[in-house]
């Protein structure tokens, strides 16, 4: 069983679950905002954001990745849909891939303080080689 924990001035605290038996954590940012998933009593993956000491439901199969110090959240929906969480609204980061380009986006993994994130992509023309990293600057 998994459990997520914060470190802070030398004390762990369990940052808790959403019901379920476990829970992990991804990222931490300098405000000391936690985002990773966490099991629902009926054993659903639900992602979460750890603020203020309380855990919020960001919803079924999000895995929020990582988080910028201005709370702007990156991550994958289910099987390889990568999206971004800002101020509460999920949106589809496939749509920021510049058409004709030739890339699908499999997983936002990070993102700075600029808002240019990181995430894995697969070329088209080339769907046996391993993904590729791509940088976004989201509009």
């Amino acid at each position: 069983m998994e459990r997520a924990w914060v470190w802070r001035n030398g004390t762990m605290t369990d940052i808790g679950t959403l019901g379920g038996p476990q829970a992990a954590a991804y990222a931490i940012n300098n405000a000391g905002r936690v985002v990773g998933f966490a099991q629902t009593s009926a054993d659903a993956d639900h992602g979460y954001l750890f603020a203020g000491g309380k855990m919020t439901d960001l919803g079924l199969n999000i895995f929020p990745y990582a988080i910028n110090n201005n709370g702007v959240i990156v991550g994958t929906r289910g099987c390889g849909s990568p999206i971004i969480i800002n101020g509460g609204a999920c949106q589809n980061l496939q749509n920021e891939i510049p058409a004709g380009s030739g890339y699908t986006l499999m997983e936002a993994k990070g993102i700075n303080d600029k808002g240019q994130i990181i995430a894995y992509a697969q070329l088209a023309s080339d769907p046996g080689h391993p993904v590729h990293a791509v940088l976004l600057t989201p509009s």
